[in-house]
């Protein structure tokens, strides 16, 4: 959820209104306008807030304190139709969902294609488009697991779709687990990292299903999964990065939209990574069972011993990125020790994640976080 810079959210109430939430761009800064947008005039809103963004990018870019009110000040709103939204859009809970194939829904169907290489032809794109408008299909998306969704299909359309992919040679059906993975955009590299452990998933059958499966290669991206899969350097040398580690990372209760979580796995090298992958996997399902035999057992009959509450743990969170410095842990692979306490950390210390500085840490309680043992 809001994983792109400008995202748009249907509204409950009002029909061909939008909501906007606006992630600033290098920033885990999230924005929601206080009005709801027309549907035609999502494009045109849209291109002003980018050009906006872009021609002010001290103000907005890669600025943790970049100000929303400030950007719509620049923006004359008074060219869109637009509606108070009244009260914040209601987001819903994660659902990974498989965008692929021809299915059917009431008496229509909607295709979904995905590319191996995530890449569209022109002239694919351009017949996808003609052929919707001989055929009056008005619903044609793209998704955040960049694959198409045409909608509306009907039934005596369903040859000529066929026909399409046929004549460029377009497979509809691939393995659940590529349509897990989400990488940067326009990165070979996490392409390529994430075409190994499909590879390797696949050759071991593991299975992935509802899980969000994140690539980072670069250190200012964002990318929201239920694992993420985070590459950083040995080395750094004039601008050039060499010899790569991982470290392993689950989102709390493996949730993408909660972006809070735990790190499974530090410091694996690359031949170590999928088996650390499917551990980490292994412990989704795991967790998933204990929390539903949780809630479905019933409390045994007999006295309850009163239990002894167990010391409150603290530890720091960034207000940004929400990433979490515990001093249990430290961060070796940044030279801090584990026991070295927040108040001890140097003056210029910054989140390895998202680099705000230390005054932009808030102590949390441990247990408030749901945070897991690393």
């Amino acid at each position: 959820m809001l994983t792109g810079n400008i995202n748009w959210v249907a509204s409950a109430s009002d029909q061909h209104f939008w909501h906007l939430f606006i992630r600033f761009p290098k920033t885990n800064k999230i924005f929601e306008w206080t009005e709801t947008v027309y549907t035609n005039d999502v494009p045109r809103l849209s291109r002003e807030i980018e050009k906006t963004i872009l021609e002010h990018s001290k103000d907005f870019y890669d600025n943790v304190k970049a100000k929303g009110e400030l950007l719509f000040q620049k923006i004359n709103i008074e060219k869109y139709i637009t509606k108070h939204a009244g009260k914040s859009a209601i987001l819903p809970s994660f659902n990974l969902p498989y965008y692929e194939g021809l299915n059917r829904y009431n008496d229509k169907y909607w295709l979904g294609i995905y590319r191996r290489d995530e890449l569209f032809s022109v002239a694919f794109l351009k017949d996808i488009c003609l052929l919707c408008l001989e055929t009056k299909v008005g619903q044609l998306c793209s998704t955040p697991w960049k694959s198409l969704i045409i909608k509306g299909i009907g039934e005596k359309d369903k040859l000529s779709w066929n026909r399409l992919l046929e004549k460029h040679l377009v497979n509809m059906r691939h393995a659940a687990n590529e349509l897990n993975f989400q990488v940067e955009e326009k990165c070979h590299d996490a392409l390529r990292l994430k075409q190994y452990l499909v590879k390797e998933l696949n050759h071991e059958d593991t299975r992935s299903f509802g899980l969000c499966i994140g690539i980072k290669t670069k250190r200012k991206s964002e990318i929201f999964s239920s694992i993420l899969i985070r590459r950083k350097p040995l080395l750094r040398f004039l601008g050039v990065e060499l010899f790569f580690l991982y470290d392993v990372l689950c989102a709390k209760d493996f949730n993408p939209n909660e972006r809070t979580g735990f790190v499974f796995s530090r410091n694996n090298p690359r031949f170590l990574l999928a088996e650390q992958l499917r551990q980490a996997i292994s412990l989704n399902y795991s967790t998933n069972a204990a929390n539903r035999t949780a809630v479905t057992e019933s409390e045994p009959i007999g006295r309850k011993e009163k239990e002894v509450e167990p010391a409150r743990k603290h530890v720091h969170q960034c207000k940004h990125c929400l990433s979490v410095y515990d001093s249990a842990t430290g961060e070796p692979e940044n030279g801090i020790s584990p026991g070295t306490s927040f108040e001890s950390l140097p003056e210029l210390y910054s989140c390895y994640l998202c680099g705000c500085p230390r005054s932009d840490f808030l102590e949390k309680e441990h247990a408030e976080l749901g945070l897991q043992p690393v």
